[in-house]
This record gives structure tokens, sequence and C-alpha cells, in this order.
């Protein structure tokens, strides 16, 4: 029983095998996904070198393939046309008129730096020029002939490689001064007076046409007119002003989004608004002020006649004088006249502050 107590669990030896395969397979495995990561990687890596040679040497390196393999073919034709077609960009004209008085003109544009450009004024070499450090070049003094002329220019490189034209440009020059034909003012006629002279004179014909309708309604009364015109103006015009400075009081705070003081801003729309009232109320009154005049009419004056006036049968006068009962009233069945009607009785007073107080 003593033996059977301390003896030592022993260990299959299929339980060993067990345990080494599950534990190579999970570092196989692990070893696998590893390499499979790295393979992921450098191969992305190379695609990525692979596109950008592509584009930085690609190009050439085709052409200079195909430069090669017709020198091995020893087709000399084909090698020096593929030479030709290297591209040459043309150069690019500046801004010019259309049209000229000047027979000398400036010509300008751009092109690539260490290139020689070539004008050609229709169709002729006339000069060349290097192109400067900010790859531009200038033709100053260039000569135009009478009627239309077709400037274009084209570059040459270093080695002797030249460009297509550029875009053709063409300008007219007109040596004669243009003609305008008049029919008026005819023989005789001229227009010698000068701006103050014409104010001068439209100032005096107002001037002279406010007096005549001066006279025809007496001074006194024309200055009671333009009294009573320039406050119906102002008080038209005041009203609508002060509605605009309410609604710029409101709508000049958004000035501030834009970095601008709102106090500032509502001072100078404020004046301008001002300004603006001021040349309204004096177009206004000027323009009324000469529709104003006589009426042919004879207005007849207003004669008020007492009303009659009929007692009710029923009522009793009043033994007391004194009392406002018994003043005359309106028969029974008629219209009471209105607050602002004349009064009935024939005072010539409103009928709120007469009898019907």
């Amino acid at each position: 029983m003593v033996e059977q107590r301390y003896r030592k669990p022993q260990v299959t030896s299929s339980n060993l095998v067990i345990g080494s395969r599950i534990m190579s397979r999970s570092h196989l495995k692990n070893h696998l996904q590893k390499q499979a990561f790295k393979n992921i990687a450098f191969a992305l890596l190379g695609i990525i070198v692979l596109i950008f040679v592509l584009f930085q040497f690609g190009p050439q390196l085709l052409i200079n393939f195909s430069l090669m393999v017709d020198k091995l073919k020893g087709d000399k034709e084909v090698s020096s046309s593929n030479q030709d077609l290297s591209f040459v960009s043309p150069p690019m004209l500046g801004t010019m008129p259309s049209a000229t008085n000047s027979a000398i003109i400036i010509v300008s544009g751009y092109s690539l730096p260490k290139q020689t450009i070539k004008l050609y004024v229709n169709g002729d070499f006339v000069d060349k020029k290097e192109t400067k450090e900010d790859k531009g070049f200038t033709f100053e003094e260039v000569e135009l002939k009478s009627g239309d002329n077709d400037i274009k220019v084209k570059a040459v490189t270093e080695d002797n490689k030249e460009s297509d034209y550029s875009s053709i440009i063409k300008i007219r020059y007109v040596n004669k001064l243009p003609s305008l034909d008049i029919d008026s003012p005819s023989d005789g006629q001229s227009f010698s007076k000068d701006q103050n002279q014409i104010k001068a004179d439209v100032l005096e014909f107002v001037e002279k046409t406010y007096e005549e309708k001066e006279k025809q309604v007496s001074p006194d009364i024309m200055r009671q007119i333009e009294k009573t015109l320039l406050l119906r103006v102002i008080d038209e015009l005041w009203v609508d002003h002060l509605e605009q400075m309410e609604y710029l009081r409101d709508s000049v705070r958004l000035r501030a989004y834009g970095q601008r003081d709102p106090l500032i801003e509502y001072k100078i729309e404020g004046q301008k608004l001002f300004i603006e009232l001021q040349s309204a109320i004096g177009s206004q009154v000027a323009n009324l002020i000469f529709k104003i005049g006589p009426v042919n009419q004879q207005i007849s004056p207003v004669v008020h006649k007492p009303a009659k006036i009929e007692y009710n049968k029923t009522e009793t006068p009043n033994p007391n004088p004194d009392d406002t009962v018994g003043a005359p009233t309106l028969r029974r069945g008629s219209k009471t006249p209105g607050r602002n009607d004349p009064c009935f009785c024939g005072s010539g007073k409103k009928y709120k502050k007469c009898h019907g107080v």
C-alpha cells in the first residue's frame, strides 16, 4: 500500500507525441503567416518602386530602346526620323492690339529657356532673339506695313531643332486718320458755348419762368405756397428717412462679420442717406412748384343758410330759456349729422362743437 501511495504518475509516449505535434503545428503556422506578410509587403514596395521608375524614366528608356533596335536593324532613315520626332513646344506671343496707327510696335512673349526665337512678319524673317532668364523674349521696333500684318514666331533649340510656328496674330496698321461726316450743325451754326455757359442759360430760363408764375398768383400767395409745399415734402420724405435709418441700425451689426466697426459704418451710411434726403427734397420741391398755377374756374363763396327747424309736437317748450334742453332739435326720423358736418342750426360751426357736445 505504501508503494502505491508514493508512485509517480507515468506519462505515456502517446501524449508526448500529440503535444509535440500541436506545438510544432502552431509554430509552423505563425512562421508561415509572418512569411506571407513579408512577401506581401515586399511585393507592394516593389510595385511602388516599379511605377515610380516607369513614370520617371520609362518614356526615355522606351525611346532609347527603340533607337537601339533601329540601329541594330541598320535602318538609318527610321532612326533619323525618330530623332526628328522629338517635340519642341512652340513659343507663345503676348497680347497685342488688333489695330494700330503706329508703324512700329513691340512684340513679346514666352518660351522655354536656352532657345532662339525667330520673328516672322507676313511670312518674312525679321529678327531673332535669345530667351531671357525669366523665359521671356522681346522684339523692339518691329515695322508694320500698311494694312493687315501676320505676326508669328518659332523656337530653335541648341541642337538646331525647330518648333512649329506659334499662333498667328493679325494687326491692322492704318496710317490715315479716321474721317467723320457730320450733317448737323449745318454751315453757319456752331457749338461755341461751354458747359458753364449752358448751365447759366438754363438757370436764367428757369428763373424767368418762375417769375412769370409768381406774377400770375401774386408774390404773397407764392410765398405761402412755397412754405406749404416745402413742409409737405419734408414731412413725407422725413418719415421715409427715419424708416431707412431704423433698417440701417438693425442691419449694420452684420458688418462686424467683415471685420468692420458697426458704429463707424452706421455713421458713414447715415450721412449718405441724409445727403440723399436733402437732394430728394430739393428735387421734389423744384418739380412740384412749377406744376402749381391759378385756377380758371370761379369758385362761388359758400353761404351758410339757417336750417329749418321743426319742433316735436309732443314736446312742450321749456319754461327756462337758459336751459339747453329747450334748444332746437332735429325732426324725428331725420338723419343725424356727422360730428364734422355743419350744425343744423345754421351757426356755421361743426356739429360736434355746437349741438353735438
